[in-house]
């Protein structure tokens, strides 16, 4: 690890919002998750998973000639890319067979830069690297992010009824009810991620951009206009953890003289100057 970024801002619901815990109580058939303590917070599971679609979407509609690949977590090519070890059965059997007394970097080769005998151009798409996948730890953590304002909301108990697709009308015995939080809600968000190159780099700022810009939702019953967010980053970092007199800095609380930390406007030029390296690397 050489360098962790850090991105701490505000998340705050433009509409309601339903994040299920699973179960109900006698009150409401679907509670919202809630902490040990009872503060509602959003799963940093669940901001992974709505991010990590939001840049497969994207990609998946690029041009094929384009550098910045994903495998939609489809093995169609004509869906993002087949080549991805994530869906490639024939890859991964090959795999298998081949990396018994192998070093892990000629392993990680393998993986990010193809090379494998017979399938050359076989290696992790980008959201792979950069989430995650069976072969590769994802290189960003998404921190649970907690209710901070208005400490004092309850949640809405809101009702539907399930609808009958033949007829359109409210089919019998089907009336269920959800607990939401109202719009202006504030949650604290935190995303830490690691040994990032320019085009993970860019995709994970493209995507908390897209979060910034409104334009992805959370939680369930988005269909009936809950979800929707605007992200508000205050401040990004970037921590130097190139040596280990840098590590005893970062460990000790102490500034190290290469750190750097981004704030108010800054911020968006950080952000502007990554997603730009990232979305105009020259065509394969």
């Amino acid at each position: 690890m050489t360098t962790r970024y850090h991105f701490e801002g505000t998340l705050t619901t433009d509409t309601g919002l339903h994040i299920g815990s699973g179960s109900g109580d006698f009150v409401t058939d679907a509670r919202f998750v809630r902490m040990g303590d009872g503060r509602f917070y959003i799963p940093g599971s669940s901001l992974k998973g709505v991010l990590r679609s939001a840049i497969e979407r994207a990609l998946a509609a690029f041009d094929p000639k384009s550098a910045l690949r994903t495998c939609a977590l489809d093995a169609s090519p004509h869906f993002g890319t087949d080549k991805c070890p994530t869906v490639n059965v024939t890859w991964q059997e090959k795999f298998n067979a081949e990396k018994e007394g192998k070093g892990e970097e000629e392993i990680l080769a393998w993986l990010c830069d193809g090379g494998l005998p017979d399938a050359e151009d076989v290696k992790l798409c980008h959201t792979c690297r950069l989430f995650g996948s069976p072969y590769s730890a994802s290189l960003v953590h998404f921190q649970d992010a907690v209710l901070e304002t208005p400490a004092d909301v309850s949640g809405e108990i809101r009702h539907g009824v399930g609808i009958d697709r033949d007829t359109g009308a409210a089919r019998a015995q089907i009336k269920f009810d959800y607990e939401a939080l109202p719009a202006e809600c504030t949650f604290k968000f935190v995303v830490e991620a690691h040994d990032l190159d320019e085009i993970g780099l860019g995709l994970l700022c493209a995507g908390l951009r897209e979060m910034e810009n409104g334009a992805i939702t959370l939680g369930g019953n988005v269909s009936r206009g809950l979800g929707r967010c605007t992200l508000t980053l205050q401040t990004v970092q970037e921590i130097n953890l190139s040596s280990p007199s840098a590590w005893l800095n970062q460990l000790l609380g102490k500034a190290g003289t290469h750190n750097t930390a981004h704030k108010s406007d800054a911020v968006k030029n950080f952000m502007d100057g990554a997603i730009r390296a990232a979305l105009t690397q020259p065509e394969v």
